[in-house]
Order: structure tokens, then sequence, then C-alpha cells
């Protein structure tokens, strides 16, 4: 289990690996033409987008967040 305050203190390329291997895929989209945006949902009301570059096929950043936060 893991909220959202613990989550943000893991190391940068630990979050993207903890998101593929705890989350659940929810949706994705386009942000741009390169950018695509792929939202999982963690355990424990936590969600996260992560902002994918296709052309340099990383992960550029992402986001976390609780359910019901603004």
């Amino acid at each position: 289990m893991v909220t959202l305050h613990p989550f943000t203190l893991l190391a940068g390329e630990v979050q993207p690996a903890f998101v593929y291997r705890e989350g659940t895929y929810i949706a994705w989209g386009w942000d741009d033409l390169h950018q695509a945006v792929m939202l999982y949902q963690l355990p424990d009301g936590l969600f996260v987008e992560l902002n994918y570059d296709v052309d340099k096929n990383e992960v550029s950043h992402l986001f976390a967040f609780e359910a019901g936060s603004e």
C-alpha cells in the first residue's frame, strides 16, 4: 500500500516502475502528437498519469494525485 506522500518520496526512476508493477491501467490519450498520457490506479485511491514521449520511448514526467483531490 502507498499513499501520495510516500509515493512522491520514491526516487524518480523508481516511480514509473512502481506504477507498472502495482498499478491498474485505466485509460490513455494523447497530450499532443508525440506525448501519450496513460492513467493508472494504485491501491488506496492513488492515481498516476504517466506522460510518455513516443519519440524518445520514455516516460517524460508523471503526476500523482489522490481520489477526490483537485
